[in-house]
Formats: C-alpha cells, structure tokens, sequence
C-alpha cells in the first residue's frame, strides 16, 4: 500500500499536465484502479510474492504508464517502479519481470 501510494505522490507532484501532456491528470480514482486490479487477481495463480509483485509492476503500469506519451517519462516511470521495488521489497523489476508484457 505504501509503495503504490508513493508512486502515486510522485507521479501527481512530477507528471504535472502541459499542452503537449493535458491528460496527465491524476486523482485518486487511478489509485483505486491500481487497487482494485489487484483485488481482481486469482488466489490460485498469485502463489508467491515475485508472483504478486509482477501483478503490482503490471497494475500500476497500465494505470499509469500506459496515459505517457514520450520515451522519458516511460523510463522516469520504470525508474520510479525499480526505486519502490528496492525500497519496499529488496528486489529489482529484472528480478520479479524479467520480459514485457508481463502479463
């Protein structure tokens, strides 16, 4: 929860909109979505925490990443996903999803 909220503070404070970026408007309705994606995720298919931690990277990406439109802030994004996987989970993104797509 911690780590999703972090990313969402980021993204809210360095993502701000511009004429080329006006849809880079964000609220708390795209942090439920993270959320609630991963509420969705079968028991069964979710056995372990690398397991989780993919269904996490790959909530927040569509929820997120998927509105940039430009090759920086794709990679400001997965550097913002890798920081949070080291701070939290003492993992790397190559660790837990090593190929996109990841699901």
């Amino acid at each position: 929860v911690e780590s999703t909220i972090e990313i969402f503070d980021s993204i809210t404070s360095s993502l701000l909109p511009t004429p080329n970026k006006s849809h880079y408007l964000y609220n708390l309705r795209d942090l439920a979505k993270v959320f609630q994606g991963l509420l969705m995720g079968h028991a069964k298919s979710i056995t372990d925490v690398p397991k989780f931690l993919a269904l996490w990277i790959h909530e927040n990406s569509r929820v997120f990443e998927d509105r940039m439109v430009d090759s920086v802030d794709h990679s400001w994004f997965k550097g913002l996903i890798n920081d949070q996987l080291t701070k939290h989970f003492k993992t790397s993104r190559e660790l837990v999803a090593p190929i996109e797509p990841l699901i």
